[in-house]
């Protein structure tokens, strides 16, 4: 699609005739601006000439109106001959002209935009009968796409020394840091000079700020240290008192039945690890292996340690850029279940692993490069077959996409 960003936004007619099927594509004729009759509206003699002799198929007359798109090139001159007609006819002048083509446009004119997208060129268009929801679908699609390059020109020019000039300069970003930007802006009090995102979450939390927009705040800040990694400062904050940790002190405390996660100092950790038996290590030694093993080894959920991790990351601990990895594809060779999973690290390591808590032989079908989004949207690929967590039923369709895997 062509979608030109600007002043003014352009959508290739040639993608709508593609996108709407059975779609009416007309041309005017050399003369035909020649043979207006002054006594109808230039609007209104296009559609008659439209539906005399089949030009146009199963349109009632009070309809064309509504299903009659141009392009910006024709719809200028439609407009411009209007109003040398009603001029010549009506003798009107200055502003009583104005409103007078206003209204005949208003009334009888077609449409040239396509959402906020401007329609290029002189082409005539016709919306077939119950098109609305390839229609509604295409102007989603243009939409989208404006408002993706809308939210990338802004990242990419996006500046400041803090994070709030950082945010406030996302302000007119149709999304949810857009949203959150626009609240901050108008909140004289929000504190400017804050550099760790617990400090910034702890002060909207205080607002009464709900759970969507500690979300949209740690959106924003995953995005802002993206950009600016050397601005961050790696932090922690104890799970038991709340208060800021140095790393050499903050410890990743949790249990052998996969139940609890959490960070804490050393002196809570000490009164913690008298409750019960609990493993610890330091949080600076974490790693993404680690991370995983807590997963196959120690039995904690995927999503609890998949929160972590975020956490993490928002505390500038875990680097975002080490998210690239390894897809691979496993098999028990008396099952036949596959396993779907990622690792940052060896998958031969990943394999012994997994084979140590695994009652029969595994065996590496094909890997592929990836992170841990891809990973996701494999597993949501082939929900439908999933037996429980990673692993799948052997079924054609994931059998024929590892094949594919194998040949790249």
């Amino acid at each position: 699609m062509l979608i030109l960003i600007g002043k003014m936004k352009k959508c290739n007619p040639q993608e709508i005739i593609r996108k709407i099927p059975n779609i009416h594509s007309l041309m005017l004729p050399m003369d035909w601006f020649n043979k207006i009759p002054e006594n109808t509206s230039v609007f209104n003699s296009l559609y008659n000439w439209m539906l005399t002799d089949g030009k146009v198929v199963s349109v009632r007359d009070n309809e064309i109106h509504n299903r009659t798109y141009v392009g910006e090139k024709l719809y200028n001159k439609l407009l411009s001959e209007e109003k040398k007609r009603i001029r010549r006819t009506r003798h009107l002048k200055g502003d009583e002209l104005e409103k007078a083509v206003f209204w005949s446009d208003l009334g009888n004119g077609p449409q040239y935009k396509i959402g906020e997208c401007v329609i290029a060129g002189d082409v005539l268009l016709v919306m077939p009968e119950k098109s609305d929801s390839q229609l509604n679908s295409f102007c989603g699609d243009v939409d989208g796409f404006i408002n993706e390059e809308k939210i990338r020109r802004i990242k990419k020019y996006a500046a400041g020394g803090s994070f709030y000039e950082w945010l406030i300069f996302q302000k007119e970003r149709p999304d949810i840091i857009g949203d959150l930007a626009k609240d901050v802006y108008f909140d004289k009090y929000f504190p400017r000079d804050l550099v760790f995102f617990e400090e910034i979450k702890r002060y909207l939390e205080k607002q009464g700020a709900c759970i969507g927009a500690i979300d949209f705040l740690k959106e924003a800040w995953l995005e802002y240290i993206h950009q600016y990694p050397e601005r961050v400062t790696p932090s922690a904050w104890c799970s038991e008192c709340g208060g800021e940790v140095e790393l050499d002190n903050a410890v990743l405390v949790y249990d052998a039945e996969g139940l609890e996660l959490c960070v804490l100092d050393k002196e809570c950790c000490v009164d913690y690890l008298r409750c019960g038996e609990f493993s610890c290590v330091l949080l600076q030694e974490i790693s993404p292996i680690k991370l995983e093993d807590l997963v196959e080894k120690d039995g904690f959920s995927k999503y609890d340690v998949e929160e972590l991790e975020k956490q993490l990351k928002l505390w500038g601990i875990i680097s975002l850029n080490n998210d690239k990895g390894t897809i691979y594809f496993i098999k028990s060779d008396e099952t036949k279940e596959i396993k779907i999973g990622y690792t940052s690290g060896e998958v031969e390591k990943r394999l012994k692993t997994l084979q140590t808590g695994h009652p029969y032989k595994l065996q590496v079908l094909a890997t592929m490069p990836g992170s841990r989004d891809e990973e996701k949207t494999l597993h949501e690929k082939f929900a439908s077959i999933r037996l429980s967590g990673e692993w799948f039923k052997p079924h054609p369709d994931l059998l024929a996409f590892i094949a594919t895997v194998k040949k790249l």
